[in-house]
């Protein structure tokens, strides 16, 4: 699979992004990747063409690869490549669509963290 260089996401979701990073996060990209996370995890992907604003390059395929690690593995492990796309179309799309449930369930604000217990409870089983 052709991983792509740059990172994007839909700049619909730039000022969500944006607060996420600065309540919780120290940089945009690690924002970028706890949205990822959601996308990936809830199959909340976006796929470009339903973009409702701009690509908005947030990191690089390299740069994301060597402190996180190899996604184009990690999506064929999951059975997500899809032709024609790349691993970092693959990993915008989820990017976007995990900004957007960010933003619906207004995670930036105090206390709605625990939103996600609701959404994926199977995170937070008791480990005995």
């Amino acid at each position: 699979m052709d991983e792509g260089i740059d990172l994007s996401f839909d700049d619909n979701y730039r000022e969500t992004r944006d607060q996420m990073k600065d309540k919780y996060f120290s940089t945009g990209v690690d924002a970028c990747m706890f949205a990822f996370a959601i996308g990936l995890k809830m199959n909340l992907r976006i796929p470009k063409p339903d973009w409702i604003g701009n690509p908005l390059s947030w990191s690089d395929m390299q740069r994301v690869k060597n402190n996180y690690g190899g996604f184009s593995e990690l999506f064929e492990y999951l059975d997500l490549e899809e032709d024609g796309k790349t691993t970092a179309d693959l990993l915008a799309e989820y990017v976007t669509g995990g900004l957007k449930f960010i933003e619906d369930n207004f995670l930036y604000d105090d206390g709605n963290l625990s939103i996600i217990q609701e959404h994926m409870p199977d995170l937070f089983l008791d480990i005995d």
